[in-house]
């Protein structure tokens, strides 16, 4: 028969159309004689299930929405949130989900709140992903509360079915400044996070404890910060310069800063590492290339999107798993931005 539908099939097979579709799917709850009748059935008709089908079974749409914003406006082209999203997109795939991804199109500038919750019951989807926007933004911290499963990346939001993956970021910023002090540093500046993102300040937390350990201070102008733009490193690394005295090493929260610090301090003649030790955090993929190579903090992207992704597919598919926070492993990668003191 041409076009057989779900029905067609459960006429045939002489069962309800919900067996059908939890026999198309692999779901439990079929006979063994019934799951291999419909599927002989679908086979030689050359039968294809549709998410509608699956849907009148499961009530799920096999859809996770993602709503992805980031302050730089640089979408899918961030360094960052590119390699994480390939990562969960894997993982979702892989357990044969879909994605849907929301636009901000319709927000208007008098909207007092995000209508994330709404959007994401008009689509049917299962589950969402947050990522790229402010921790405290009110329409996250709604659909955290609302019983949808959610994840989140970099923002600790939680909620009865909304957990959230991150970086060691603490650890890592503490292993640049033990790096930095190894090598007879006790002038550090920092180039923080304008913005006050969790990563932002988790790596302020993590340079301010590092410090302390090792008995420094650091004076209020060398605090400055950017938007984890290279141009943002640029500005932010000369006004520093402007200061005075100079540290005799710089820590940036994001690889882009740190590369426009050094860009900011190679046209004031000084020479990297010889005059000034720079290091960043992330590792993207410019930092092995550039000259000097930069020292920095890996972050494994992609496994952070995956962990994400699986913690989700599992809210959506167990109502009883606990909302997970997990944390990913960092890894100093010494390059050649980063040397002995020269005080």
């Amino acid at each position: 028969m041409a076009h057989l539908t779900i029905h067609d099939i459960a006429l045939r097979a002489g069962v309800s159309i919900g067996t059908v579709s939890k026999a198309l799917n692999n779901y439990k709850g079929v006979n063994e004689a019934t799951r291999q009748r419909i599927l002989t059935i679908a086979a030689e008709n050359g039968f294809r299930a549709n998410s509608l089908a699956r849907g009148l079974a499961t009530k799920q749409s096999r859809v996770i929405g993602v709503f992805f914003n980031d302050s730089i406006n640089s979408g899918f082209l961030h360094h960052y949130f590119q390699r994480v999203l390939q990562g969960f997109k894997v993982a979702v795939g892989t357990a044969g989900y879909d994605l849907l991804f929301f636009t901000n199109a319709g927000f208007t500038e008098d909207r007092v709140t995000n209508d994330y919750l709404d959007r994401a019951r008009h689509r049917s989807v299962d589950g969402v992903v947050l990522m790229g926007m402010d921790r405290f933004d009110v329409g996250a911290r709604e659909i955290a509360c609302s019983g949808m499963p959610c994840m989140s990346i970099d923002m600790d939001v939680t909620g009865p079915r909304a957990g959230y993956v991150q970086s060691t970021n603490v650890e890592g910023a503490r292993a640049v400044v033990d790096h930095l002090v190894g090598l007879g540093h006790r002038d550090i500046a920092l180039i923080g996070d304008r913005y006050q993102s969790k990563p932002g300040m988790d790596r302020r937390l993590g340079y301010e404890i590092g410090m302390r350990e090792h008995g420094l201070t650091t004076p209020p102008h060398w605090f400055c910060a950017g938007d984890f733009t290279r141009a943002s490193g640029h500005e932010a690394m000369t006004a520093l310069l402007r200061e005075g005295p100079l540290p005799t090493a710089v820590f940036a929260v994001g690889d882009d800063l740190a590369l426009g610090a050094m860009d900011a301090a190679l046209e004031r003649g000084l020479r990297i590492p010889e005059d000034l030790s720079v290091a960043g955090f992330d590792d993207i993929e410019v930092a092995a290339s550039c000259s000097p190579a930069l020292t920095t903090v890996r972050q494994e992207m992609e496994l952070i999107g995956e962990r994400a992704g699986s913690a989700l597919i599992r809210l959506v598919e167990d109502e009883g798993y606990p909302p997970p926070v997990i944390n990913v492993e960092t890894t100093l990668v010494v390059r050649e931005s980063s040397g002995t003191s020269c005080k």
